[in-house]
């Protein structure tokens, strides 16, 4: 047996657009950019790195609307971490376009 805690439980937030994956906490985005210089036709990459406290397989790969200025293939997964610190549970995931 244990002693009795409580658990205060917040609501999912409002998302009137429909696009909320199911990805919960503080999280920060940080991008790259490769090559930084390009001609035309030529293929550039782009990675997104998401980070913060939360578990890190409910994130999804945002979707990018660049309106047809750029060819844009679905993104892969290239990396994806989950650990425990200070008590949170901490997650990173990297995308590439």
């Amino acid at each position: 047996t244990t002693n009795e805690i409580v658990v205060n439980v917040l609501p999912l937030p409002d998302h009137p657009s429909g696009e909320f994956n199911g990805g919960v906490g503080k999280l920060r985005i940080s991008t790259e950019l490769s090559p930084m210089e390009v001609t035309t036709d030529d293929a550039i990459s782009l990675q997104l790195t998401i980070t913060g406290n939360g578990l890190s397989k409910y994130i999804q790969a945002p979707k990018l609307d660049l309106q047809d200025a750029f060819e844009v293939y679905d993104p892969t997964e290239i990396s994806k971490q989950d650990f425990i610190r200070d008590g949170y549970i901490t997650g990173s995931k990297t995308f590439e376009y």
